[in-house]
């Protein structure tokens, strides 16, 4: 995947300005995030990228004067839902990757909703931090589970 990459994508000015930072955070929408994520992905490998996009998109929300955007959560869930498509399709080129996967530029998301009940997400400890899809069906022993 990594030689796709450098042979089809290596200069993208999207990721150049994301990773300096310097990338206008009022145009940046969801769509522009699943294109970062997806060059990183292809350039860095999914564990690789999602270290790397966590780091540069905390410092744009910062920038910006609103830190409190980034949700930890739907950032890596996104990122882990782009590398299994990734996986399971290959190096598809940026618009096959859209044809393909619509869903995944729909927002709100009806994937990630199918992953996460509302009160999840909405939840401060999903803002700052991973939370398993569905975790609350493998909570802690003794812990009441909601359907």
């Amino acid at each position: 995947m990594l030689s796709w990459y450098h042979d089809n994508m290596a200069d993208s000015p999207l990721l150049t300005d994301f990773e300096a930072g310097t990338i206008d955070s009022s145009t940046f929408g969801h769509r522009e995030h699943v294109r970062v994520i997806w060059e990183l992905i292809h350039a860095y490998g999914t564990l690789g990228a999602v270290s790397r996009f966590e780091s540069s998109l905390k410092r744009i929300t910062a920038a910006a004067g609103h830190p409190e955007k980034y949700h930890a959560t739907i950032t890596h869930a996104f990122a882990f839902l782009v590398g299994e498509r990734l996986a399971e399709q290959g190096p598809l080129n940026w618009e096959e990757f859209t044809q393909t996967n619509a869903d995944l530029f729909e927002w709100p998301n009806r994937t990630m909703q199918r992953m996460y009940p509302d009160d999840t997400l909405s939840g401060p400890v999903a803002r700052k931090t991973f939370v398993m899809p569905l975790s609350r069906a493998i909570a802690p022993s003794g812990t009441e589970v909601a359907p």
